[in-house]
């Protein structure tokens, strides 16, 4: 009896074993995953796991990032802590094919999607899920002819799309992507019902850096703790080194201005022009320096980004159309200094006025495409100005 009981305890050990073995080997299988593989959205129940399960793994790939990160010596990131940040970025890329995107604008589509695939795993977090095997998958899908699945006791519907690149997947609908910010506070202070991905989203938002934060920002974490309170979506020390940002984007050429002031007018035209594109040139490149450490240092993201992004396009748009045309005045003028041109003649005024009509055109353009990335249409509108003034012309005719 002895014999055969060790005989049945050995062979239940080694079953048990084997089972283990699968699993971690499955479980290894899954958090590598294949890279080309594109994410299951055929069915409701695929594209709910596939946001859960890869932010999970994003989750998994960057605590041991950070791990290495600190046990590293330096300030600055290894190539295998890289190679880990890069996958998590996959992973959440990949969470965010479950969302209907085509009410996004595409400008902005790469700042709202990660907040909101992260909201959304929040709010998940949060609530009660039905069991899995209730959950209808592609099978249930061909047989039941399912087009929408709404999660129980919640307004969060998975619709197929009817249209377009991705037609017939199975996505979060536009609706619920545009109320994810709003469920979050609605359900943030909800303890966790499925652990495993807590306080993701908080760290993401009002961490410095990108997912993972540098060490050289390391100070932010020894901040007072009112500074990491949260206002319109970001916490106050990013608002406040927002402000110090575009306090010196400004006050940089504000001096040189004045600066270049205790200097009189030179002889020379194309140095007159110089000297007039040096400021606003300052202006453009302060602007896109701190367009750089908003997103890359200071990790603005979501909402408040596109609003800051915004703010900043319309100083951008003004001075890029004002450097436009004074570099097509300054094509003239070096021509016009050649010494085969006379600069009182009647081709070097003809000169002039072309290089301010091209410079004007290419102002009016710049100005014409940021409004357009602004969501602003201004061509139908001078369209539809330029057919009521030739009504008006007729009519006065």
């Amino acid at each position: 009896m002895n014999q055969i009981k060790r005989g049945t305890q050995a062979l239940a050990g080694t079953f048990i074993a084997l089972l283990v073995t699968i699993g971690l080997g499955t479980a290894v299988a899954q958090d590598r995953g294949f890279p080309l593989d594109p994410p299951d959205t055929a069915s409701p129940r695929g594209t709910l796991f596939n946001l859960i399960d890869n932010i999970a793994q994003a989750h998994r790939v960057l605590d041991a990032a950070k791990r290495d990160y600190e046990a590293t010596p330096g300030l600055f990131k290894g190539e295998a802590v890289l190679e880990q940040e890069v996958r998590a970025e996959g992973l959440l890329r990949r969470a965010t094919a479950s969302l209907d995107l085509s009410q996004v604008s595409p400008v902005i589509r790469s700042y709202v999607s990660p907040e909101a695939v992260l909201q959304l795993k929040e709010v998940l977090d949060r609530i009660p899920l039905p069991p899995a095997e209730t959950i209808p998958d592609a099978q249930a899908v061909e047989a039941q002819g399912l087009t929408r699945w709404r999660i129980p006791h919640t307004s969060i519907d998975i619709v197929q799309v009817a249209e377009g690149a991705r037609v017939g997947e199975f996505l979060f609908d536009p609706r619920t992507v545009a109320q994810a910010a709003a469920m979050y506070q609605t359900v943030k202070h909800l303890p966790y019902v499925t652990p495993g991905t807590e306080r993701f989203y908080e760290n993401y938002v009002s961490s410095p850096g990108s997912l993972l934060p540098p060490k050289w920002l390391g100070w932010v974490k020894s901040m007072p703790t009112w500074t990491r309170t949260f206002y319109y979506g970001k916490t106050l020390w990013q608002w406040g080194a927002f402000a110090l940002t575009l306090l010196i984007v400004f006050s940089v050429p504000l001096g040189l201005s004045r600066w270049l002031r205790r200097f009189g007018d030179p002889d020379s035209e194309v140095l007159h022009v110089l000297r007039r594109l040096l400021v606003p040139s300052v202006v453009v490149l302060g602007l896109w320096f701190a367009h750089y450490f908003l997103v890359q240092q200071l990790n603005f993201t979501g909402h408040a980004l596109i609003v800051v992004l915004k703010g900043l396009l319309v100083p951008v748009a003004l001075f890029g159309a004002y450097i436009a045309y004074l570099l097509a005045t300054l094509v003239a003028e070096g021509i016009i200094s050649s010494p085969r041109i006379d600069n009182a003649s009647l081709d070097a005024g003809l000169l002039r006025m072309v290089a301010r009509v091209l410079g004007l055109g290419f102002g009016i353009a710049i100005i014409f495409y940021v409004a357009n990335q602004l969501g602003v249409p201004l061509l139908p509108l001078v369209a539809s100005l330029g057919v009521g003034g030739l009504a008006v012309a007729l009519a006065a005719r």
